[in-house]
């Protein structure tokens, strides 16, 4: 199966790339704070951000390259 969502609309890609950017930058910067106190409110967003883009990510893989919807065909 082809990534057939993807291929039609440009937006598919930019929505993965945002999101996979999103995901590396909060990564980078809880590793790059991980021995620092202080900052704990940019901390937990950088986890909310991480969590959520990571979550979204898998399923925006999933529903683009993975998902099967040869049921909704029923002519």
């Amino acid at each position: 199966m082809t990534p057939s969502l993807t291929v039609e609309s440009s937006r598919g890609w930019l929505v993965l790339g945002g999101l996979l950017f999103a995901c590396l930058a909060s990564g980078l910067y809880l590793w790059n704070t991980r021995g620092r106190s202080g900052a704990k409110a940019a901390q937990v967003v950088a986890w909310l951000v991480l969590l959520g883009s990571a979550l979204l990510l898998a399923f925006f893989v999933f529903v683009l390259w993975f998902a099967d919807f040869s049921w909704m065909n029923q002519q």
